[in-house]
């Protein structure tokens, strides 16, 4: 599973990567376009009634593109966690799912101890917006590992019950 989740977001990032690039790089070109139309008008060497609409509608061109960017995300990079962490991390996720299977209810401290190596924190808040709803978040070992920034729009394993 991590590695999907990795690959997938290796690949995510790399789309929005090069689609900003692409922006950017088109972004130059109708700079330099406009910059040598506006020239050739200012020196003569053109119809100022053919080179200003050309300009015209390449600056429009320009304002979406100026506006398309502010909504593509900057260059991310992508997180590569060491080969040792994932496959100590899926260890870590097998020995609860085998702690689970013995059942908490028999005080299987192997369960006890694979949650606290995985989880480091729970926190559990009102949802104000549902009648007797929580949220609860749960904060351990992946969290330290790729950081706040790894979480689109802060949500970092939030789940809800009621």
């Amino acid at each position: 599973m991590s590695k999907a989740y990795h690959e997938e977001r290796k690949r995510l990032a790399a789309d929005t990567d090069a689609r900003r690039t692409r922006l950017e790089r088109r972004l130059e070109e109708l700079t330099r376009e406009i910059e040598r139309l506006v020239n050739a008008i200012a020196k003569g060497h053109g119809d100022p009634a053919v080179l200003g609409p050309q300009s015209t509608t390449l600056n429009e061109e320009r304002k979406c593109i100026l506006a398309e960017l502010d909504r593509v995300p900057a260059a991310t990079g992508v997180i590569a966690l060491h080969p040792a962490v994932l496959a100590r991390y899926e260890e870590q996720l097998n020995q609860l799912q085998t702690g689970l299977a013995k059942g908490i209810a028999s005080g299987d401290s192997e369960c006890a101890g694979a949650m606290r190596d995985l989880v480091e924190t729970v926190t559990v808040f009102r949802d104000p917006s549902r009648t007797g709803g929580v949220e609860v978040e749960i904060a351990g070992r992946l969290t330290a590992l790729l950081g706040e920034r790894a979480f689109p729009h802060g949500v970092k394993g939030v789940g809800e019950w009621w």
